[in-house]
């Protein structure tokens, strides 16, 4: 299970690139001043990458989807447990985790196209967790794990401002990405207990 297409961040990055190159073009043809062009250039990079996430996530997040829902008809998942992440801080991605079968699926906005899949005997250091922040605050709670050599990390909530860990949305946050580490863990000791 690879996380991310490096070919399709790298094709991601042409596109803000080339949109932030015809923008400053026209914006220099519109001041008619050719010594602005390098200035418009980073002005409107900064802004194409300061959308990227957001204009991303609602193009890109049908897409990935589309290619779940597709997948998961066609390899008899199912879907005991859904994670969507879909927050505006972060790059969407959606994980499902078919318990009969003991398998996850994964896909992402960086990789839209591509249906992830790993039995759950290949994830390693499942966890969940949160960064901290001052004053037993965090913005940042998730679930990840190992997979062969790929750190997955899946956000079960992102903010730009720190909330405390009482409070009613981190508590949520936190149970969603219990529930996933938990289910994973259970799994991995049915395996085990059924082979002993």
């Amino acid at each position: 299970m690879k996380k991310y297409s490096a070919k399709f961040i790298f094709l991601e990055m042409l596109v803000m690139i080339a949109i932030a190159l015809v923008s400053a073009l026209v914006l220099t043809l519109c001041a008619k001043k050719a010594d602005l062009f390098p200035l418009w250039i980073i002005i409107t990079a900064w802004f194409v990458f300061l959308l990227f996430i957001s204009v991303g996530n609602k193009v890109l997040f049908p897409i990935a989807f589309k290619t779940m829902n597709s997948n998961l008809e066609k390899e008899n998942f199912v879907s005991s447990h859904v994670l969507i992440n879909r927050d505006a801080y972060t790059c969407g991605s959606i994980l499902v985790i078919d318990e009969p079968g003991h398998r996850i699926a994964y896909v992402s906005v960086h990789n839209p196209f591509s249906f992830q899949t790993a039995d759950v005997m290949e994830l390693a250091d499942v966890k969940s967790d949160h960064d901290k922040g001052p004053f037993g605050g965090t913005r940042y709670v998730f679930f990840s794990f190992y997979c062969r050599t790929n750190w997955i990390t899946i956000p079960t909530r992102t903010s730009r401002s720190y909330y405390g860990t009482e409070s009613t949305q981190v508590k949520k946050a936190i149970a969603k990405a219990d529930l996933f580490r938990d289910t994973v863990l259970r799994l991995q000791q049915q395996i085990i207990n059924s082979v002993t």
